[in-house]
C-alpha cells in the first residue's frame, strides 16, 4: 500500500508540473506578442507611466503582510490533517484581511489622485485612480489562485493562466489600439474581472468575509518571515545587475541582461515543480507531523533535477552563442556571462523543493538567516570580482559562487533534520556527479570542436552531449523511474 502511495504522488507531481509549465510557457508565448503589440500602441512614454503604476501597485502588495503566503502553506497543512474547517476558517480570514488591506491601500491611492490632481499630469492621475480599483478587483482574482494553488487544483489553474493570456490579447488589441494608455486602464479592470469569474465558475470555491483578529494575527505571524523572505531573495535576485549599474554602467546591465533572461528560462521547470510540490508537502506533512513523511521531498527531487538538469543546461551552453549570433548580435558582449551563470541555475534548481520542506516544518526563520548572508556574500564576491577587472563575467561568477553556498547551506541543513554527517556527504557527491561530469565535458568539447560554421560547430556539440548525457538519464530513470513515467503521462495525454 505504501509503495502504491508513493508511485500515486510522484505520478500526481509529474502529472502537475507538465501540465502548469505546459500552461506556463503557453501563456508566456502568448504574452510575448501581446507586450509586442502593446509596446507598440502606447509608444516609450505611456509604457513608462504604466510601468511605473506598476511599480505603486508592486509596494501596495506589502501591505498584505504575507498573508497570502501563509495561507497557501496553512490551507494544504490543514486539509492533509483532515481538518477542513480550520482549512476554511483560515481561506476565509486570509480573503478578509488582504480584501481590508486592498481597500485601504486603494483609498489610498484615490487620496493621492486628489491631493496632486492639479500638480500632475492627468494620465498620472487617471492612472492613480484606475490601478486603485485594479487593485481591489485583482486581489480577488489571485486569491481564486492561491486557492488553487493551496488545493492543488493544477487543472483549473493551468486553464485560467491560458484564459488569462488569451484575454489580455484579445483585450489589447481590441481597446489598447484605439484608446491607448486609458484603453490599457479598462483592460486591467476588465481583464481581473473576467479571470475571476472564469476561475470562480470552474472551481466553484466560496469566498466568505470572516473578521477575527486572534486568527488574523496567527497567518500575519506566520507570513511575514515569508514575506520577509522573498523581499530577501528579491534583493539577492537584482543585486547584480544594481552593482553593474553602478560599478561598470548601464550599458553592460544590457548585456548581462541577456544571462538573467537565460537563467529566468531555463529555471522555468524548476520553480513549477515547486509551485506544484507546496501542497503535496504540506498535505503528507499535515497527516503526522512526522518528518520522515516528507523526507523524500528534500532527496528524490533534488537528485532528480540534479541528473535532468544538467544536460539541458549544457544543451543551453552551446545554443546561445548561435542564437545570441543571428537573433540579438548587440548582445554578444553578453554571452559569456549567461553561459557562467548556467551554473547558478544549476545549484538553485537542486534546492527548489528542499526549501518548501524547510517551510513545511516551520523553520523558515533559518531562510531568512541564510538568505542574508547569501546577499552580503555576494555583494563581497561581486565587488571583488569587479575590481579586479573580470566585470559582468566576474558578476556572473560571484552570483553563481553564492548559488553553490545556498545550495550546501539549505541542503544540509534539511538533510540534518533526518540524516547522519556521512549521508548527507555521500549525498552531496551523487548530487555533484552529473555537474562536475557534463562541466568537464562541456569544457573538452569546447576545447577539441571549432568549426568556421557556427550551424554545423553547434550541431556536432549538440551530438556529441546527447551521447555524452545517455549515462545519466539511464541511471536517474532506473533509480526513480522519472523518465518512464514522463513518457507514459505524455502518450496518454496525446493518446497514442
Amino acid at each position: 500500500m505504501k509503495e502504491t502511495n508513493k508511485d500515486s504522488m510522484k505520478k500526481s507531481i509529474i502529472e502537475d508540473t507538465l501540465t502548469y509549465s505546459s500552461s506556463q510557457y503557453s501563456s508566456q508565448f502568448i504574452n510575448i506578442i501581446t507586450s509586442v503589440l502593446m509596446t507598440r500602441f502606447l509608444g516609450p512614454y505611456y509604457i513608462g507611466i504604466w510601468s511605473m503604476l506598476r511599480i505603486v501597485l508592486d509596494y501596495c502588495s506589502y501591505l498584505i503582510l504575507g498573508v497570502n503566503k501563509a495561507a497557501i502553506y496553512k490551507i494544504p497543512f490543514y486539509l492533509g490533517k483532515g481538518d477542513t474547517k480550520s482549512a476554511e476558517e483560515v481561506k476565509d480570514l486570509a480573503f478578509s484581511f488582504i480584501l481590508i488591506a486592498s481597500l485601504v491601500a486603494s483609498i489610498g491611492l484615490i487620496s493621492t489622485g486628489f491631493i496632486f490632481m492639479n500638480r500632475w499630469p492627468i494620465e498620472w492621475v487617471a492612472g492613480f485612480f484606475a490601478i486603485s480599483a485594479f487593485m481591489i478587483l485583482n486581489r480577488i482574482y489571485l486569491f481564486y489562485i492561491l486557492l488553487l494553488r493551496a488545493k492543488g487544483n493544477f487543472s483549473v489553474l493551468s486553464k485560467g493562466i491560458i484564459f488569462d493570456a488569451i484575454m489580455n490579447l484579445i483585450l489589447v488589441v481590441t481597446l489598447v489600439k484605439s484608446f491607448r494608455l486609458y484603453g490599457l486602464f479598462f483592460v486591467v479592470c476588465i481583464l481581473a474581472i473576467s479571470n475571476t469569474l472564469f476561475l470562480c465558475f470552474l472551481s466553484k470555491y466560496t469566498l466568505r468575509f470572516k473578521f477575527q483578529l486572534k486568527g488574523i494575527l496567527e497567518l500575519i505571524k506566520y507570513g511575514v518571515p515569508l514575506l520577509l523572505l522573498s523581499v530577501l531573495n528579491m534583493i539577492l535576485k537584482t543585486i547584480d545587475r544594481i552593482m553593474i549599474a553602478k560599478m561598470l554602467g548601464l550599458t553592460f546591465v544590457g548585456y548581462y541582461s541577456l544571462a538573467i533572461m537565460g537563467r529566468n528560462y531555463a529555471t522555468g521547470i524548476s520553480s513549477h515543480l515547486g509551485v506544484v510540490s507546496i501542497p503535496k508537502i504540506l498535505g503528507e506533512y499535515g497527516r503526522r507531523e512526522n518528518i520522515d513523511d516528507i523526507k523524500k521531498f528534500v532527496i528524490v527531487p533534488a537528485k532528480t533535477i540534479a541528473y535532468l538538469m544538467a544536460p539541458f543546461l549544457a544543451l543551453m551552453f552551446f545554443v546561445a552563442p548561435l542564437f545570441v549570433e543571428k537573433v540579438l548580435p548587440q548582445y554578444i558582449p553578453g554571452i559569456l556571462s549567461l553561459q557562467i551563470l548556467l551554473i547558478s541555475v544549476f545549484f538553485n534548481a537542486c534546492i527548489s523543493q528542499t526549501t518548501q520542506f524547510i517551510i513545511a516544518i516551520n523553520k523558515k526563520e533559518k531562510l531568512v538567516i541564510f538568505s542574508m548572508f547569501a546577499i552580503v556574500l555576494n555583494i563581497i564576491l561581486n565587488y571583488i570580482f569587479i575590481k579586479i577587472g573580470y566585470g559582468i563575467y566576474g558578476v556572473a561568477w560571484g552570483t553563481s559562487l553564492t548559488s553553490f553556498f545556498i545550495f550546501l547551506t539549505i541542503q544540509y541543513y534539511a538533510m540534518a533534520q533526518f540524516d547522519k554527517f556521512k549521508k548527507i556527504v555521500s549525498f552531496f557527491i551523487i548530487l555533484l556527479i552529473p555537474f562536475v561530469y557534463i562541466l568537464c565535458s562541456v569544457l573538452l568539447i569546447e576545447l577539441l570542436i571549432c568549426m568556421q560554421n557556427l550551424y554545423m560547430e553547434t550541431l556536432f556539440k549538440m551530438m556529441i552531449l546527447a551521447i555524452i548525457a545517455i549515462p545519466l538519464f539511464i541511471y536517474i530513470d532506473k533509480d526513480t523511474g522519472v523518465l518512464k513515467s514522463i513518457f507514459k503521462i505524455i502518450r496518454l495525454k496525446l493518446k497514442f
